[in-house]
């Protein structure tokens, strides 16, 4: 649908709407495809949803623009002024949270923002005031999760895993934050914080233990940063800064992330594999039309996602399907980590399919700097 088709559908949409309101109320386009009411002297809120029943019978019959039938769903999200709001914007600011509430649960319909949604939303804008601040305060921490040598046992690096020590709720995993962290477009700056903090401590422990040499760091780069075109420049900065080489840092994006900008994420890690920095593909498997770009990518590692390491030894489709991607790595001259290692079984199977690397609770959960200090001077090897 070009532009001129869709400005027509917008003002058909503008005028279903009208017809189901009162020449009394007030109704504006917001932004994009969003429309804002403010329904006046409505007694009770049963009111406001019978409105809403009739602006979503209005949907049910298709747009015709330029002689085509167009399908059309609304999400709308309510709210009433009797909840002792002090402004409008925050009266607006609540409909809106409902609304997306109303889309991300996959309704059609509408959904009236109550007392427990606006401690959600207090909660959320509180979340987003601590993170804005986090990096100012030191807040973010690193964890590393060990990854052993499968041959011969012992510790070969590590991959950096970020976490927040928030100054209430303690330490809290990425899953909670990331997504906020993204549009508040912090993801960047928390990308590079990570990145260049990883570097150091490497640093320090190839100084602490010279016999571990040579340790790796793996450092998750999300598809954020592939889409600045100075990664490869602030990566190299980073090396030089550190006094880390650049045979001892892997960085790893996921096969999502790459699948959704391949051509430019290949250019990306191109510019990277000239520093003569290792690549991983994580969550491999997870995903199906990387294996048509597989061949072409700068890629050493391919990291086997964990929920098919998990079914070894239960699973025959699991250990297949393992299997295969063990073989085609191995054809296409890349080496394998294989994530989920939980169990000696796991450990046992992966030796005997010639797996070169595993990562996963039977070695270590993600470790705190000096529990990982403890664990190089004691030389494990499992």
């Amino acid at each position: 649908m070009g532009l001129a088709a869709a400005d027509r559908l917008l003002i058909e949409v503008s005028q279903r709407i009208l017809r189901r309101v009162r020449s009394a109320d007030t109704v504006a386009r917001m932004e994009g495809d969003e429309f804002a009411f403010l329904l006046d002297n409505l007694k009770a809120v049963g009111n406001a949803m019978r409105v809403a029943d009739r602006l979503q019978q209005e949907f049910a019959t298709p747009f015709t623009v330029e002689g085509r039938e167009i399908f059309l769903t609304a999400s709308m999200g309510l709210t009433c002024c009797n909840m002792g709001y002090e402004s409008g914007e925050h009266l607006l600011r609540d409909a809106t949270t409902a609304m997306h509430q109303a889309k991300t649960s996959g309704r059609t319909g509408f959904v009236i923002f109550d007392k427990v949604m606006h401690e959600q939303a207090m909660a959320r804008l509180k979340l987003e005031a601590d993170l804005r601040q986090a990096l100012e305060r030191q807040e973010f921490r690193l964890q590393y999760q060990p990854i052993v040598a499968l041959k011969s046992g012992h510790v070969a690096g590590v991959e950096a895993l970020l976490r927040w020590e928030h100054p209430e709720y303690g330490l809290t995993r990425p899953d909670v934050f990331l997504e906020i962290a993204t549009e508040l477009g912090l993801m960047t700056k928390i990308g590079e914080w990570s990145f260049r903090e990883a570097c150091r401590q490497l640093t320090a422990w190839h100084a602490e233990f010279p016999q571990v040499r040579p340790l790796t760091v793996s450092v998750n780069v999300s598809l954020r940063h592939f889409a600045d075109a100075d990664v490869a420049a602030l990566v190299n900065d980073t090396l030089v800064a550190t006094g880390v080489d650049a045979s001892s840092l892997k960085i790893e994006i996921t096969e999502s992330d790459m699948m959704q900008n391949p051509e430019a994420v290949t250019e990306v890690l191109k510019q990277i594999e000239s520093l003569r920095i290792q690549t991983c593909l994580d969550d491999f498997g997870t995903g199906y039309s990387s294996l048509s770009y597989l061949h072409q990518l700068p890629i050493t590692f391919l990291k086997i996602d964990q929920s098919f390491v998990r079914r070894l030894g239960a699973d025959d489709d699991a250990l297949a399907i393992v299997k295969i991607i063990i073989v085609l790595a191995h054809q296409l001259g890349r080496q394998v980590i294989a994530e989920g290692v939980e169990t000696a079984e796991h450990l046992t199977i992966l030796r005997s399919l010639g797996c070169e690397y595993g990562q996963g609770y039977f070695f270590a959960k993600p470790l705190p700097v000096a529990e990982v200090s403890s664990l190089l001077a004691s030389g494990r090897r499992w």
